[in-house]
């Protein structure tokens, strides 16, 4: 069986959009596909895209961002079920694609392909395009401190300004729920199309940098200024962060570093990682979770690693909370992290 054939089974089953780690593990349990190379999750994961990249909306499957996909819907089907019939094998997957080096980004080889139809000096559209993707994406995190701002601000001693700051509330995070969810999928596709990341973010495989880099890194993040978690950073972008001593920058979003974080902790204790949906620091008293299982759960959610998915709606302060309670949790002292900031670094530059 063909990897996609095999991911299109896997997903078809699961009935809800899979993190590309966990449709790879499922492949090789179940013995539907496999391989010699030594990183099928990222023959998997390229293969995905080079499929969606060539068939577009008559592929089966859909690219939801975070190397998290789902089937593709059929349009007037009853119920919106998924496509049931197999592509015929075409040129894309007549022969999966050879396992390449982790280093390599997966967008590296196809973007080559969309330079023909995008400009002749793709280096500048490919930077505005980043440029963009970013600024959506800071423009979110903005308006979720915002909404924080106008809250903490309003009289609640006052019951007329506290009933009113709560219908605000509550409007404002339906709002917010839509915002979100058109910003997703209008950055998911010009990403797909592009093959443009918001920013190359480090493999999971490859969880911590060598002692050369990470000594050049901490030399480098050293001419900052270094922050606490305990700090507000509202209104403030992430530039790159220090955890036990191993260093991580070019990093552009809140929520960036949140996944970051989640990675590096599930790498470094899987059993605890797997057991914090059911961890009660990570619940609210109304039921709310932080980390689920299940994303329908979630407001938006955030696939990480062992088919857990972490809530990502929040803004820059509450995420360095979760941060926190992710520290207490696996045993690392607060100290143990530091965070660097893009202004400071801007600053320093001028």
């Amino acid at each position: 069986m063909k990897s996609l054939d095999a991911v299109y089974q896997v997903l078809r089953e699961a009935g809800e959009p899979l993190h590309v780690e966990e449709i790879t593990r499922r492949v090789l349990t179940q013995g539907l596909w496999s391989t010699t190379g030594r990183t099928p999750e990222y023959t998997i994961n390229t293969n995905l895209l080079n499929d969606i990249k060539q068939h577009r909306q008559r592929s089966r499957f859909r690219h939801l961002g975070h190397r998290t996909y789902a089937l593709q819907v059929v349009a007037n089907s009853p119920e919106g079920s998924h496509r049931m019939k197999p592509q015929e094998p075409t040129p894309a997957h007549q022969e999966d694609i050879a396992d390449l080096p982790r280093h390599r980004a997966p967008a590296e080889q196809p973007r080559r392909e969309v330079t023909a139809h995008l400009s002749s000096d793709y280096g500048v559209v490919e930077s505005r395009v980043r440029q963009i993707l970013t600024d959506l994406e800071q423009v979110r995190e903005a308006l979720l401190a915002l909404s924080d701002d106008i809250w903490l601000n309003i009289d609640h001693n006052d019951l007329q300004a506290l009933e009113e700051g709560v219908a605000f509330k509550r409007t404002y995070n339906e709002r917010m729920a839509e915002f979100n969810l058109h910003a997703s999928e209008l950055s998911s596709l010009i990403q797909q199309f592009t093959h443009v990341l918001v920013e190359t973010p480090m493999p999971a495989e490859k969880g911590r940098n060598d002692a050369a880099e990470n000594e050049r890194i901490i030399r480098e993040l050293d001419r900052e200024t270094p922050h606490a978690l305990d700090e507000q950073f509202s209104y403030k972008r992430p530039y790159g962060f220090v955890l036990q001593g191993h260093a991580y920058k070019d990093i552009v979003t809140w929520q960036s570093v949140y996944k970051l974080v989640c990675l590096l902790l599930a790498k470094l204790d899987p059993e605890h990682f797997r057991q914090l949906p059911d961890t009660e620091t990570f619940i609210t008293r109304r039921g709310n979770r932080d980390f689920s299982r299940n994303p329908k759960e979630l407001r938006m959610p955030l696939a990480l690693v062992h088919g857990i998915y972490a809530e990502s709606n929040y803004s820059a302060n509450e995420i360095a909370k979760r941060i926190g309670r992710l520290l207490d949790t696996f045993g690392i002292e607060r100290h143990e992290f530091v965070i660097y900031l893009r202004q400071d670094r801007d600053a320093g530059l001028e």
